[in-house]
């Protein structure tokens, strides 16, 4: 147990020390939410179009008996830079199949396009480098 925590802090310090990108400069790296789908405290820059995608998500649920399995065909991210610090996220998957097996056996299966998300994110930059995020939807 004693060697875990030693590398416990050493990430942590490791992580804090990163820099977080911000879109106030042209040359920025790409930012993305991808592959873990989080929600990282960084925004497109201004006037610039990012989409962020995936061929197929694939959860599943279950216990007791049944379970309950969810495939979303391409899920995109359409992210909108409106200023240095937020931009306007738009999120649909063009078809979702949801398949739920009950613990006496029985099957339905439900399928068609899924839900518009849309969301802002703001960046709030401080004079020691910590970006606090918003996100409103």
């Amino acid at each position: 147990m004693r060697p875990v925590l030693p590398l416990l802090l050493g990430l942590a310090g490791a992580a804090h020390a990163q820099v977080v990108p911000t879109a106030s400069a042209a040359d920025a790296p790409i930012c993305t939410d991808r592959p873990t789908k989080s929600n990282f405290a960084c925004t497109v820059p201004a006037g610039a179009i990012q989409i962020e995608a995936d061929a197929f998500s694939l959860l599943g649920t279950g216990g007791n008996g049944s379970r309950t399995t969810i495939i979303a065909v391409t899920n995109p991210t359409l992210k909108l830079g409106l200023t240095a610090h937020s931009d306007l996220q738009f999120n649909w998957s063009p078809h979702i199949r949801v398949r739920q097996r009950d613990t006496d056996g029985t099957t339905r299966t439900f399928s068609g396009p899924g839900d518009l998300t849309i969301r802002s994110l703001i960046c709030w930059p401080t004079r020691r480098g910590i970006i606090w995020a918003s996100l409103a939807w």
